[in-house]
């Protein structure tokens, strides 16, 4: 009689285990929709731009005004973090380029260039 409960119970722990590894994986799988839809929820007005164009013309002698990059990670303006590399000699004919690249996690791979191409008076288009 012992052997023939514990059959009994064998089955029942079976059908229990099958059960919740269903129920598991069900919530396992809503879990990672959920939080893949918020992800892109938060992130869906996330940018990282250059402020004006990404490649400008100036004459020798011309003053160049950096206007900077804009970035904004998971909501949140982070515009500050955006590091700028590069100088621009305006005395001096020549091609010049300015590296942005931006100090967070979101855009940690990202890097944006800017081409500022000086030229004579004689030589612009």
């Amino acid at each position: 009689m012992a052997k023939r409960k514990s059959k009994q119970i064998r089955k029942v722990v079976k059908k229990l285990d099958r059960t919740t590894m269903v129920i598991l994986c069900i919530f396992l799988i809503l879990g990672a929709a959920v939080g893949v839809g918020t992800s892109l929820f938060v992130m869906r007005n996330d940018v990282f731009a250059i402020n004006g164009e990404t490649e400008i013309t100036l004459n020798v002698g011309d003053e160049y005004v950096e206007g900077g990059a804009k970035a904004i990670a998971f909501g949140k303006d982070i515009s500050e973090m955006v590091n700028i590399d590069g100088e621009v000699d305006t005395q001096n004919e020549g091609e010049y380029i300015i590296k942005y690249t931006v100090d967070n996690f979101r855009f940690r791979n990202y890097t944006l260039y800017k081409l500022v191409k000086v030229v004579g008076e004689e030589n612009n288009d």
